[in-house]
């Protein structure tokens, strides 16, 4: 298990909370709209990158990021939590709360942390126990519960991709491999791969590259060459190659401040713009 250090993890909620509100940003809300979209934002469901936890962002929550965010040039900057000296330190749980802790949720399993909480605070009547969410932050620092609902919260429900009103907004990108094989230098037999970026809303082709391999490097090159072309994007959505996985790319576009999505695995449909541009392309190499 990796642990973060604390500027880490609060660079990477920064991060987390300035994607829920990168479409107010890229979209601002006319007049009198603003509360229609927060509530459109806060009845969807996140899994925060550090645990994969599934939580839920509320109204008041959403507007006080937005009201900060929009006043700041580096929005992922400002919404980073405020770190304190003894974070991750239990303050008030002590050995013997642990104990009765470990023991009701070893004896019941199935048991929800909040029924957990209701006995636990029963067992300690007579004294002041701890906090719901200091027992909360306990059994996760434990890895309880961490990933018990996830698949389950996805399961069954129907998966879109992703459609944007302005240009600029939402950038696809991916490898094609090409039809026909080429020789380099030594005579031998190479397929071509094409790296394609495309504006969802106008389905312009920011930039299109010929290479020989699929590489972060040449992830990189084409993204520059299509900043350079087209401004920056607000998003910037692809598969979940391993060149898409890299840290010079997600650190190169989390300096940037644009939001990086990624396909479900095994579920190319939903980055179909690209799938479309890939077999016209095969079809004409």
């Amino acid at each position: 298990m990796v642990v973060k250090s604390k500027i880490a993890l609060a660079y990477e909620q920064g991060l987390f909370r300035f994607g829920i509100i990168s479409e107010l940003l890229s979209r601002p809300p006319d007049a009198g709209e603003l509360a229609t979209r927060l509530r459109e934002i806060a009845k969807k469901s996140y899994v925060q990158p550090w645990n994969k936890e599934v939580v839920n962002i509320s109204v008041r929550t959403l507007e006080r990021w937005y009201s900060a965010a929009k006043k700041n040039q580096r929005p992922s900057e400002i919404l980073q939590p405020k770190l304190r000296y003894d974070r991750g330190k239990a303050r008030v749980i002590t050995e013997e709360h642990k104990l009765h802790l470990t023991d009701l949720h070893a004896n019941y399993p199935s048991w929800s942390i909040q029924l957990l909480y209701d006995n636990f605070v029963l067992i300690f009547f007579k004294t002041k126990a701890p906090s719901y969410s200091t027992v909360l932050r306990y059994f996760h620092r434990l890895g309880f519960f961490s990933n018990k609902s996830n698949g389950k919260k996805h399961k069954g429900k129907e998966v879109r991709s992703f459609e944007v009103e302005y240009v600029g907004q939402l950038w696809h990108m991916d490898f094609h491999k090409g039809s026909r094989s080429i020789t380099n230098e030594k005579g031998e037999y190479q397929q071509p791969i094409c790296m394609a970026i495309i504006d969802d809303k106008s389905r312009l082709v920011c930039h299109a590259q010929w290479f020989v391999n699929e590489t972060a490097e040449v992830l990189v090159h084409g993204l520059i060459q299509a900043i350079l072309k087209r401004g920056l994007p607000r998003t910037f959505y692809t598969d979940n190659g391993s060149a898409m996985k890299a840290e010079e790319l997600k650190i190169g576009l989390s300096v940037l401040d644009i939001k990086q999505e990624k396909t479900l695995p095994y579920s190319p449909y939903m980055n179909g713009k690209q799938e479309s541009f890939g077999s016209h392309l095969k079809a004409g190499s």
